[in-house]
Formats: structure tokens, sequence, C-alpha cells
């Protein structure tokens, strides 16, 4: 799978668990995508599963727990 090389891990991507858009917009085709589809993260870290179901126009549902993640994922969701 392609992805972006990271220069700076905490710059870039300050989750330790961070993986490219591509992994789960990968899952969310697999599954199936329609206009019901429901994407479900209960461990969004950085949202890259709502990144990707919104870019494939599926409703999505997320749970976190950490405000620095949150607000890393909010920004990455308005670039």
């Amino acid at each position: 799978m392609p992805y972006e090389t990271i220069q700076s891990r905490i710059k870039e991507r300050p989750h330790h668990a961070s993986f490219p858009v591509e992994l789960p917009e990968m899952c969310i085709r697999l599954h199936g995508v329609n206009s019901n589809s429901l994407a479900l993260d209960p461990f969004l870290g950085l949202e890259t599963t709502t990144l990707a179901a919104k870019k494939l126009g599926c409703n999505f549902i997320g749970f976190g727990i950490d405000p620095i993640y949150m607000d890393e994922a909010i920004r990455r969701a308005n670039d």
C-alpha cells in the first residue's frame, strides 16, 4: 500500500498507532458501500477511519477519550 513517508512523527503523525487513510478506505470498500453504510470506530485516535468514511460518503460513529488527539483529528478533518 503506498503511503506518504513520515519525516517527523510528532509533527505529522502524533498518534503512536497511525496509518494511511487508504487502509480503512479499503476495509470499508471490502465490506460494501451504499447509501446506508455506517462505519464504527471505537478507538478514534486521529480519526483516520472518519476521513476514509467521509471520502466514501459513509455515515460514521466513533469514540475517543483523549482531547489532544481529538484536537488534531479536528484539524485534519478541516484540512
